[in-house]
């Protein structure tokens, strides 16, 4: 199920979806709106199978009280250990320099910053997730190659390469991308689509972490 939102325009008649060419039709409030700039947005809604509910031992109260405390847990669980990330309880699998990216946004989240800055961010805090990752010569060779600050058009690549990734995975909190971008594109900060809350780091408590990477 999905969510449809769109904005008041598309009320205009005989629109109903944005046109492969340009197409102006009238609005209500009397406007022209080329049909072909109009944009329309789906917002995943999880969907229980109800015969899930029905086959259960407890019926369909219980079913449904198992599901409320299942939205409560975090989606997204870091093992601070190996650097392995979980989602909603299934391993994600990404390259070790993507699934370093993902930990180390995670982390910084977890212990209550915003995000990364796209400008700015220091190689360390990468390196180190990378690191527990790939191992410490993997972590070396990548720092020979890597600027410290690291390069905004490295950063927006791995953002744009994870959000790929994810999707490919079936990871798209809430309808949205895994990655998001807060701020102008100078000043943007990368953070996951996530609340501080759906995030966890495994040995620890559920948002409650240091800045540090073990």
């Amino acid at each position: 199920m999905s969510h449809v939102i769109v904005p008041p325009e598309a009320a205009a008649a005989g629109l109903f979806y944005p046109s492969a060419g340009s197409r102006i039709v009238l609005t209500p409030a009397g406007d022209l709106l080329d049909a072909a700039k109009l944009t329309i947005t789906l917002i995943d809604i999880p969907f229980p199978r109800l015969a899930r509910a029905a086959a259960g031992p407890g019926g369909v109260r219980e079913f449904f009280e198992r599901l409320s405390q299942d939205g409560q847990r975090a989606r997204l669980v870091l093992d601070s250990a190996s650097g392995r990330l979980m989602w909603d309880g299934a391993a994600l699998r990404l390259p070790p320099a993507i699934a370093a990216f993902v930990g180390w946004i995670a982390r910084e989240q977890a212990a209550g910053a915003p995000g990364v800055p796209r400008v700015g961010a220091p190689r360390a805090g990468y390196l180190a997730a990378y690191r527990t990752i790939a191992g410490e010569d993997a972590r070396l060779r990548a720092e020979k190659r890597l600027s410290d600050p690291l390069d905004p058009e490295w950063m927006e690549e791995k953002a744009a390469r994870t959000n790929k990734l994810a999707l490919a995975s079936g990871v798209r909190p809430r309808g949205a991308r895994l990655v998001q971008a807060d701020g102008g594109r100078a000043r943007a900060i990368y953070r996951l689509a996530l609340d501080r809350s759906e995030i966890a780091i495994a040995g620890t408590e559920k948002g409650s972490v240091s800045a540090g990477w073990p």
